[in-house]
């Protein structure tokens, strides 16, 4: 009898729980998932839930929340060097899930989704996997992991409107960095791009033409990108720099934040603002002149800097922390010309390297300081070339001119009681 009820409350359990996990799964259709937790290698049939070898007609998903999965969370690929392998299945879903490369020479996956916090970590040592076929990315925080000095290059298209994040051991572009390059044709991906530490390298002109490059809340040396190797100019959908270091020509036709509330981002190559929605968004976070990268925003470009279309200068005076306000005794001076704050330092290390097109950039038309106070209207700020570099100024006017405005109002005032 005890048997019995042991053998009939196993199999009841065991029929909830399929139940409930392919009702949960039923959007992305993978009824097998990793048995296994943290050490299941795909070629092995143990390692998946129907204890089968993979099955080109069916769909496989790591999934961390499963409950059949155990608290799985994780597969391996076979550990091979120098050898090429296909994922035998249909497609690959990581649902909070990992996949731990540990291929070496090529890897083919047709079909690969991440569905949120879905991590590919190559785990080998001063080696290089390049991983082709298609990768959709939805949700937020998936990860492309490279580590101790490895290059794992990703030759698959992308696509989806996922946030993908580039992490690698190491700091920036130095021996020891774990580099990922993306060298696909990724103009469905329109996701943003954040680069956390490590070195990601771009290798196809529109790998991110339509995905912002974040590279906000990097630590200090943490990472780098490098644009390639040609004379290819690579497009961005848009930038947030946040103390960008950028190896390589770009062009951007979406937002460029240096941000970091203020930072200074470095562009080697060129910079192009190819016009119709660029737009620069520059922030001032003291009653200060002071220093680029920390009291205002700065972007240094290493040779030419092209606004090739419009772009606009926005000025933004209340970000957080920032002090700034109308009414303090800095802003009863003037600052003009070299006088004031270096925005754009072109040719920032004497190699040779000019600015154009310097008539399509325009400036924003207001200003509010940190208590939201709008500047008052006869204040003016500018924008200056001087030898190629772009300053931002500020001009009050004469006092016969405050003068004039104060009377005018005053006669609209005067007009309009004679009017009642």
């Amino acid at each position: 009898m005890h048997h019995f009820s042991y053998h009939f409350t196993l199999k009841f359990r065991t029929a909830l729980l399929a139940f409930t996990c392919l009702f949960c799964l039923s959007a992305v259709n993978a009824a097998y998932i990793v048995a296994d937790i943290d050490s299941g290698v795909w070629d092995v049939a143990a390692t998946w839930s129907n204890n089968a070898a993979l099955n080109g007609g069916l769909d496989y998903l790591v999934d961390k929340t499963d409950l059949l999965s155990n608290g799985a969370y994780s597969v391996r690929t076979p550990d091979v060097t120098g050898a090429s392998r296909t994922f035998g299945g249909k497609s690959l879903t990581l649902n909070n899930g990992r996949m731990i490369i540990k291929t070496s020479n090529s890897l083919e996956i047709d079909d690969l989704r991440l569905n949120g916090a879905g991590v590919i970590t190559f785990w080998r040592s001063d080696v290089t996997c390049s991983l082709s076929g298609n990768i959709s990315l939805s949700g937020t925080n998936n990860q492309f992991q490279s580590t101790n000095n490895t290059l794992l290059d990703i030759t698959s298209t992308l696509s989806g409107d996922g946030q993908l994040v580039i992490l690698g051991s190491g700091s920036g572009s130095t021996a020891g960095s774990g580099q990922v390059s993306l060298s696909g044709d990724n103009t469905g991906f329109t996701g943003d791009t954040k680069v956390t530490n490590g070195w990601l390298v771009v290798n196809n002109a529109n790998a991110l033409v339509n995905s912002t490059l974040d590279m906000t809340g990097m630590a200090a040396g943490g990472g780098a990108v490098t644009l390639g190797s040609s004379a290819t100019a690579f497009n961005l959908g848009g930038l947030k720099g946040g103390g960008a270091n950028i190896i390589g020509d770009v062009t951007i036709s979406g937002i460029h934040a240096p941000g970091s509330s203020p930072g200074l981002d470095t562009i080697t190559g060129d910079l192009t603002y190819s016009g119709g929605s660029s737009e620069v968004q520059w922030e001032l976070a003291s009653n200060a002149i002071g220093v680029a990268g920390t009291n205002f925003d700065q972007i240094q470009v290493g040779n030419d800097l092209d606004f090739s279309g419009a772009t606009s200068l926005s000025l933004i005076f209340d970000s957080t922390g920032s002090t700034v306000k109308w009414s303090d005794s800095f802003w009863q001076s003037e600052y003009l010309g070299t006088d004031g704050w270096l925005v754009f330092d072109v040719d920032y290390d004497s190699n040779g390297g000019g600015l154009s097109n310097f008539s399509n950039l325009n400036l924003s038309s207001t200003y509010l300081d940190s208590d939201g106070i709008a500047l008052p209207s006869y204040y003016s700020f500018g924008l200056e070339e001087i030898n190629g570099d772009i300053y931002l100024t500020f001009a009050i006017p004469e006092p016969s001119t405050m003068l004039l405005a104060g009377l005018g109002l005053a006669g609209l005032v005067l007009r309009r009681r004679k009017r009642k």
